[in-house]
């Protein structure tokens, strides 16, 4: 049989350095969401549904993102603890969730008329719109009826759900390492991996289309008729 140039198209070869190329790992795709969320967001980790509670609406995890494990149905009290919440909404597994001020933190006049034990109690001094309160030291049970002091009324947080987040779970890993050219496979959990196979050595039914039954035979390492 006479030697042959037997090649593929130039598709194969292509299509092998494209997946190399510009397919992204999830791990290269978290890290670029990270840095540009993390002036405003933190991560918090995986959220059972039926562990969601207003216990993590508070200062500390102002900001923090949490992936929820399940679907959430919200009652007339979960729903109170959500932006535009609405008892009967479904918040599907899945989605992100993000705890996020509702109400800022204020300072109320006081209407106490004695010194409450644990409550921190502030004077005011400064004109309308430029206020400075002060704390100021006051024994337990003092009457302060003719004080005009403050207290700090807490800021208070609501989770608020972040549609245009990614869901990186189906997202498949870039080889680190791949051969230039080479064709891509795919591993038992989806993920790319390299085949190990030259683009170039793929053949197409044009690169054989001329070939005899026996030539095509002996190429495959099929024992060849007699003839």
């Amino acid at each position: 049989m006479s030697s042959r140039n037997v090649s593929t198209k130039t598709t194969a070869e292509r299509l092998a350095g494209l997946l190399n190329t510009h397919y992204a790992k999830k791990t290269d795709v978290s890290e670029a969401i990270s840095t540009a969320i993390s002036t405003v967001y933190k991560p918090g980790g995986s959220l059972a549904a039926e562990s969601v509670s207003n216990s993590y609406l508070i200062t500390a995890n102002e900001g923090k993102v949490y992936n929820l494990n399940g679907n959430l149905t919200l009652d007339s009290t979960k729903a109170a603890w959500f932006v535009d919440g609405a008892s009967g909404d479904v918040i599907p597994s899945g989605t992100n969730i993000v705890v996020v001020e509702s109400t800022a933190a204020y300072y109320e006049e006081t209407t106490d008329t004695t010194a409450q034990a644990g409550t921190t109690y502030y004077s005011r001094s400064g004109s309308e719109g430029n206020y400075t309160y002060t704390e100021v030291e006051v024994e337990d049970g003092t009457d302060i009826s003719s004080e005009d002091y403050y207290v700090l009324v807490a800021a208070t947080y609501l989770f608020d759900k972040l549609a245009g987040f990614i869901d990186l779970s189906g997202k498949a890993d870039k080889v680190s390492s791949a051969t230039d050219g080479n064709i891509a496979g795919l591993d038992s959990n989806g993920n790319l991996t390299d085949s190990g196979i030259a683009g170039t050595d793929i053949l197409t039914a044009s690169d054989i289309s001329d070939y005899t039954e026996n030539e095509l035979k002996a190429l495959l390492g099929i024992p060849v008729d007699p003839e």
